[in-house]
């Protein structure tokens, strides 16, 4: 594990909250913006091929900030006991 690499909760926090600002800024191109971070954010993130397929397939900024959350939350579910 690299520790310079933020922990999965802190990713999804930084990401999330990018994400939210350029939306509610209204920024033009943020749809552009939010790809291109999201490319560099998840790298060497396991599954991150996935979302950033989503993401880029995404036609709003809403689109791609619930792809977003929707890889995080799985990513961060409690794990179930073992019985």
């Amino acid at each position: 594990m690299d520790t310079r690499s933020p922990p999965k909760q802190n990713r999804y926090q930084m990401i999330r909250t990018y994400f939210q600002m350029l939306l509610e800024e209204e920024m033009p191109g943020s749809e552009g913006k939010m790809k291109q971070f999201a490319s560099w954010f998840t790298h060497g993130v396991p599954g991150g091929a996935a979302l950033r397929k989503a993401i880029y397939e995404a036609k709003s900024g809403a689109e791609i900030l619930q792809s977003v959350e929707i890889f995080f939350e799985t990513k961060l579910a409690p794990v179930p006991a073992s019985q």
